[in-house]
């Protein structure tokens, strides 16, 4: 494996351990009468685990063409 293959499988676990925990935290709070709290939860943590992903495979892209400047991309997109 190659050291970008390592860090998309980090990553892609990384991601799904968020949503995993999202997941379990917003039964926890709805079971316990407040489905507001347990929905916040899950959307903070599955939705950003989902998100920081996405950006960690842009930056593996970036990362794996040397034509494109990966602090160049991200500063474009700021």
């Amino acid at each position: 494996m190659t050291t970008t293959d390592r860090q998309r499988l980090f990553a892609r676990r990384a991601m799904w351990a968020s949503v995993l925990l999202g997941l379990l935290g917003a039964l926890y709070f709805t079971t316990r009468g407040d489905p507001i709290a347990g929905l916040v939860l899950g959307l903070l943590f599955g939705g950003g685990g989902y998100l920081e992903y996405k950006r960690r495979l842009r930056d593996f892209e970036a990362a794996e063409d040397p034509a494109r400047d990966p602090f160049e991309e991200r500063e474009r997109r700021r």
